[in-house]
């Protein structure tokens, strides 16, 4: 029998592991205005990052099963946490755009493997209630996104260097490698690598039609998360303190949205939500090209992400394969 002390442990360095993933994977948009004046690098080489760091996520996602199984999660977690530290500091020495590509794709692998066995490893902690306990660890995303963007963007504004803050977090990320237990002293259950459904889920319409739908909500969401902050300070001169604002709404409206769609859908079901926010979230998107002040961008990032994280949260559960076990 697992000891509880070490479980309760095991919980805070996920929560805590959670969060410094989102403040890390937010803190590149913030500072990439600064970043692109030192380093001298344009926009599109900057969306050429976010491109690939994201492209190799998607193949780690798949790697990670197979990570688990040979290693176990516990492991894999530790030294994803040890690598993305060490990347981290080494980016705050970057002095090149190549440098800067080639740590950005260490520190994307150590975003990966965080990303992939988080939720699983709570899961495992916790089989008879892992909805509870997984709500937590997905609302430590949001939460590290807003208290991270604004004081990096105060930071920024008060003149301190992006170097010093990216240094800042590698320190962060390690202390929460020490959080973690040896996996010698909890017993998780083995991870699996089956992909014998793979042909049958495949093989369905709505899966395609769901997940080209998931496919263009997580690009928009990434989209604004990325660039919103860059677009603030460019387009309205405003100072990074401002853009740090503008992702922090945003990151209250994805709160706003997995609270709101869990009271909504015992009333108006999944189905009906999840095509009422795709429609009303695709007509208020169209206002963008309308918004003229910083008030009503605010209030556009708010409202747009609040309506996108309802089909973001129903998409995988409208997804259900259990019948097919």
């Amino acid at each position: 029998m697992n000891n509880q002390k070490i479980i309760d442990r095991l919980d805070r360095a996920a929560f805590a592991s959670m969060f410094i993933y989102a403040a890390a994977a937010n803190t590149f948009p913030i500072c990439l205005v600064k970043m692109s004046e030192e380093l001298s690098f344009n926009l599109t080489q900057a969306g050429l990052i976010g491109f690939i760091t994201s492209f190799e996520q998607f193949f780690i996602l798949i790697f990670s099963c197979f990570a688990a199984a040979w290693f176990g999660k516990i492991k894999v977690l530790k030294t994803a946490l040890l690598l993305l530290a060490g990347s981290l500091f080494l980016f705050s020495f970057s002095s090149s755009y190549l440098m800067t590509v080639i740590l950005m794709l260490l520190i994307g692998l150590g975003y990966g493997f965080l990303e992939a066995l988080l939720t699983p490893l709570v899961e495992d902690l916790h089989p008879k209630d892992s909805g509870s306990k997984m709500n937590l660890l997905h609302a430590s995303w949001p939460v590290g996104v807003c208290l991270s963007v604004l004081l990096i963007g105060e930071l920024l504004s008060r003149g301190v260097s992006w170097r010093y803050i990216f240094t800042g977090l590698a320190v962060a990320v390690l202390i929460i490698f020490f959080f973690y237990p040896s996996s010698r002293k909890i017993s998780l259950p083995r991870s699996r690598t089956d992909f014998s459904h793979m042909g049958e889920i495949l093989s369905q319409p709505r899966f395609w039609a769901l997940g080209a739908a998931l496919f263009f909500a997580g690009a928009s969401e990434i989209a604004f998360a990325f660039w919103s902050a860059s677009y603030i300070q460019i387009n309205y001169g405003a100072l990074p303190r401002a853009g740090g604002l503008g992702a922090a709404v945003f990151a209250l409206g994805m709160i706003a949205g997995r609270i709101i769609s869990a009271r909504i859908i015992p009333k108006i079901g999944m189905k009906k939500l999840i095509f009422l926010s795709a429609i009303v979230g695709f007509l208020a998107s169209l206002t963008f090209f309308l918004i003229d002040s910083l008030v009503l961008l605010y209030i556009f990032l708010f409202i747009t992400d609040t309506l996108k994280k309802y089909a973001l949260n129903d998409y995988p559960k409208y997804l259900d394969y259990s019948h097919k076990t």
